[in-house]
């Protein structure tokens, strides 16, 4: 049922607008297709729900005429100095928030995605046309709680957590143009859920990865190298110009599009990825993208899931002669690199230079990245040798 395109449609008649002689002669044919963004059929329904209850009160509360597109507003904001006024709906405030606050194109796509659900779940609620300076946490407690309903199968610890934070930084952006007072999200606290431990490749997957790929294609062989002993994101490799690096002081600059920065940060160049760099650069112009169309030195970057498609087709995919997984099965996600590189810097020379060259804190590369540092700290711990009566 969902497969099939969904639509909602009136027929608007205007006295002065609308029948014989004039240019909509049957009625003004008025549609909405909005549903069609969800895959679910309950999904649908519910977006169809809330549409047509705000049909209903644009027509009938706020004398909406979709002909001449005058409209007068439930909550009229009065004419001021604000950018975005405290009675702006509900709905309209996240949208002014999400089009003023400055992120990164990843992190704007993920917006989007939130603000399609959680429209529809304010829509339920009915609170989608409420002013914002009325909004209080236990409408947006409620509001997690129905996402919860909307979603249903898809819904998740990490999923509510993922959708209060990025809710949070929306209202952040509107108490900084004062259209609130204070985030209605804070002290809403986050779900508890088990952290799994990211899988990475075998010392033998590596070996066989490393002859494999090098034999089959050189050129993703050496971004992939090079990629390990960086410490950067796929994202900041495909940002690398040509003047960016600079192999006599052995150092490289990063453009980093995480959060709500822009900004370049130094980071070393190991001395076994100097040969590799220096293959990187061939015929690489100042300001060419090293990492373009084809891994080459070029005008244009690619972007950083081409890097996954390639990962899926000449590793994970990738069969010998007799049609077998050439690397084995469940192979990790390219990004895993960055994990297990993070383990190995961290065993050599501590985490605290690891985070540096991760350019993260020591809690967060622990967390997140040293995939070894628990069992490798107690191991540690096993090891000290305290007497109670020292001798």
């Amino acid at each position: 049922m969902a497969k099939k395109p969904w639509m909602i449609f009136y027929r608007f008649h205007c006295p002065s607008q609308t029948g014989k002689g004039t240019r909509y002669p049957k009625g003004m044919l008025v549609t909405h297709r909005g549903m069609n963004e969800y895959k679910t059929a309950d999904e649908r329904r519910a977006f169809c729900k809330g549409t047509i209850e705000a049909i209903r009160e644009d027509l009938e509360d706020c004398d909406y005429n979709p002909i001449t597109g005058y409209k007068k507003e439930m909550f009229e904001a009065i004419k001021t100095d604000y950018e975005i006024h405290p009675n702006t709906p509900l709905i309209e405030a996240w949208r002014l928030a999400y089009e003023k606050r400055k992120v990164s194109k990843g992190v704007k796509r993920d917006f989007r995605s939130v603000r399609k659900y959680a429209e529809v779940a304010a829509k339920n609620l009915k609170i989608d046309a409420m002013p914002i300076k009325e909004v209080r946490r236990r409408h947006m407690k409620s509001l997690l709680d129905q996402l919860g309903i909307v979603k249903r199968d898809t819904w998740t610890a990490n999923n509510y957590n993922f959708y209060r934070s990025h809710l949070s930084m929306l209202f952040n952006e509107l108490c900084q143009w004062e259209a609130i007072e204070n985030n209605p999200m804070d002290k809403i606290t986050k779900m508890k859920h088990a952290v799994a431990k990211r899988a990475t490749l075998t010392k033998e997957q590596r070996i066989a990865i490393d002859q494999g790929l090098r034999k089959d294609n050189y050129r993703f062989w050496l971004f992939m190298q090079i990629f390990f002993l960086s410490g950067a994101r796929e994202t900041e490799m495909m940002q690398v110009k040509g003047h960016h690096v600079n192999l006599k002081e052995q150092t490289i600059k990063y453009l980093i599009l995480k959060g709500t920065n822009y900004q370049y940060e130094y980071r070393p160049i190991p001395n076994n990825a100097v040969n590799l760099w220096e293959q990187a650069l061939v015929d690489c112009k100042p300001h060419q993208h090293v990492f373009s169309r084809g891994l080459k030195p070029g005008d244009e970057p690619i972007k950083s899931y081409q890097i996954t498609r390639r990962w899926e087709r000449w590793v994970k995919l990738r069969v010998d002669s007799d049609g077998n997984k050439k690397y084995g099965e469940n192979i990790p996600d390219f990004y895993s690199l960055k994990h297990s590189h993070s383990s190995e810097v961290s065993k050599r020379v501590g985490t605290r230079l690891a985070a540096l060259h991760n350019q993260h804190t020591e809690a967060i590369l622990k967390r997140n990245y040293d995939t070894e540092g628990v069992n490798r700290d107690m191991e540690i711990l096993k090891g000290i040798d305290i007497e109670f009566a020292p001798v």
